[in-house]
C-alpha cells in the first residue's frame, strides 16, 4: 500500500489535471460557442436572403400570371375586331393606298441629306413659291402694332 503522503500527492496531482482539463474544456466549449454563434449568424443572414429572392420570386411570377392574362385578353380582342371586320361587306373591295412609303423615303433623304440635291433650282422656286403666297412680300401695307413700334413713350 501506498503511503498516505503518496497518495495525497497523487490526489493533488489529479486534481491539478482535472482542473487544468477542466479549463481546457471550458475553453473549447467558448470558441464552440462563439462558432455557433458565427454559424448562426451567417444562416440568419443567409435565411434572410432566402426570403427575399423567394419573395422576389413570386412577384415575378405573379407579373408573369398578370401578362399571360393581358395577352389573352389582348388575343381575344384582336381576334374579337377581326370578326367584326370580317363582317363588315365589301371592306377588302376598298383599294388601299400605300402613301406611308413615300413618307418614310422622304424622311429618309431629308436625314441623309439627300433631300437637298444639287440642283438648288428645286429650293429657289419653293421660295418664290412662298413668297408669292405671301401679303406682306407683295407690298400689302403694313399695320404696325405697338409690339412692333421701337420709340419710346414719354410720360409728363
Amino acid at each position: 500500500m501506498a503511503s498516505l503522503t503518496d497518495q495525497i500527492e497523487q490526489l493533488a496531482l489529479r486534481t491539478k489535471k482535472a482542473a487544468t482539463l477542466i479549463t481546457m474544456l471550458r475553453k473549447e466549449n467558448t470558441d464552440l460557442q462563439e462558432e455557433k454563434d458565427a454559424l448562426q449568424a451567417e444562416y440568419n443572414r443567409l435565411q434572410a436572403d432566402f426570403n427575399f429572392v423567394k419573395t422576389h420570386n413570386d412577384e415575378l411570377e405573379e407579373s408573369i400570371l398578370k401578362y399571360q392574362e393581358q395577352e389573352e385578353l389582348l388575343t381575344q380582342s384582336i381576334s374579337s375586331s377581326l370578326d367584326a371586320l370580317d363582317g363588315i361587306e365589301g371592306l377588302d373591295d376598298i383599294e388601299f393606298i400605300d402613301n406611308q412609303t413615300d413618307e418614310l423615303n422622304a424622311a429618309e433623304s431629308f436625314t441623309t441629306g439627300e433631300a437637298l440635291g444639287t440642283d438648288s433650282d428645286d429650293l429657289t422656286d419653293s421660295l418664290d413659291k412662298e413668297l408669292d403666297d405671301d401679303p406682306l412680300a407683295q407690298g400689302e401695307p403694313d399695320k404696325q402694332t405697338p409690339e412692333d413700334d421701337d420709340t419710346i413713350p414719354e410720360f409728363n
